[in-house]
């Protein structure tokens, strides 16, 4: 797992190293670079908010009726989601104190 996490970091590297070669200027190239970093980290949390509301419905398919198995479903599903409106309100913010200057 630590490897695979090294090789996507390096990628990721690789990719904003590109960014940053076409960029403007100075300001152009740091806004660039972040909103690269804001696109993966999109990708990165709406892959892993999918894969945990997946998770939790093959959890509550499989409960057979085990109220603590469909309750454990049920956290997972809820968190999924608050993790993804967390993470559109702190998108939401960072737009806004975008428009402010």
């Amino acid at each position: 797992m630590k490897k695979i996490f090294t090789i996507l970091i390096f990628l990721s590297l690789l990719f904003l190293a590109n960014e940053m070669v076409l960029a403007q200027g100075p300001a152009q190239q740091i806004e660039n670079v972040l909103n690269k970093i804001r696109d993966y980290l999109w990708l990165f949390l709406g892959t892993v908010a999918v894969i945990a509301i997946i998770w939790g419905a093959y959890l509550f398919v499989t409960a057979g009726g085990d109220t603590q198995k469909i309750a454990a479903a049920k956290n997972a599903v809820i968190w999924a989601i608050i993790g993804m409106v967390v993470a559109v309100m702190a998108s939401g913010i960072i737009e806004l104190i975008k428009s402010l200057k």
